[in-house]
């Protein structure tokens, strides 16, 4: 069925709002990690600089785990994965936990079980 020529711009400004809102919270949260890294552990131009750049890497390799598609359980597990892999024997919340509001589609392992 077509859908009518309302709903389309409705959906296309709701997705340019929601863009928007996601380039703004990275940029505030990349500002807050290289502010505490300066701060409160010393770091310079230099190595905030190379910081930034890879954090935005991997920001970017993670971010379709947010995301409802039909991947984003194959990037969840992913970075369930990378973080498992620095917690080491510490408390580990699997995505579920750390993520609730994030729709779980079903498909991935179940930590824990």
């Amino acid at each position: 069925m077509k859908r009518s020529g309302y709903l389309q711009q409705r959906d296309a400004r709701t997705q340019m709002l929601l863009d928007v809102m996601q380039r703004t919270m990275k940029q505030y949260m990349l500002d807050t990690l290289l502010i505490t890294m300066h701060e409160d552990f010393g770091w310079g131009y230099d190595r905030l600089s190379r910081l930034a750049e890879k954090w935005g890497e991997t920001y970017d390799v993670y971010f379709p785990a947010m995301q409802s598609t039909d991947e984003s359980d194959v990037y969840q597990e992913r970075l369930d994965r990378a973080t498992l892999s620095y917690i080491g024997d510490n408390q580990f919340y699997p995505f579920a936990e750390r993520y609730p509001e994030i729709k779980q589609l079903g498909y991935g392992p179940r930590w824990g079980k």
